[in-house]
């Protein structure tokens, strides 16, 4: 014989959930989405969540995975970037050896379009 489930796991359960939605519906209310999320350009690479422009001559590597699924692109910067750059990078996003990732996939663009005009801005800006 099996016993009835009890009521209060499953209240527990859909309490959770709910907490979860909200949590996750603040998170993208940060975002202002009149603005573009990420701009890639002759000068360097600006975002909502960055403070001001990282400069293509601040990045030393730019790194694309091969796997189709990877879905970012891995920049290095400095050692001598601007140490407000690197606190918000760090703080945004925790990486080692001073690399951190940003999104491949932008709407309207393949990943390898992306790709293809991040290595193009990088590329110009080491030659010149």
């Amino acid at each position: 014989m099996s016993r009835p489930t009890s009521w209060v796991g499953h209240g527990l359960i859909a309490i959770l959930l709910f907490f979860g939605i909200i949590i996750v519906s603040l998170k993208a209310r940060r975002l202002d989405y009149t603005k573009p999320i990420m701009v890639i350009g002759p000068d360097g690479i600006t975002g909502q969540k960055l403070p001001k422009l990282i400069p293509w001559s601040m990045i030393e590597r730019v790194e694309t995975p091969q796997a189709g699924r990877a879905g970012l692109i891995y920049l290095t910067v400095r050692k001598d970037a601007d140490p407000e750059i690197l606190k918000h990078l760090y703080k945004w996003q925790p990486f080692q050896n001073r690399t951190f990732g940003i999104p491949h996939r932008v709407p309207g663009y393949s990943s390898c379009e992306v790709t293809d005009i991040l290595n193009r801005y990088f590329e110009s800006s080491q030659r010149g």
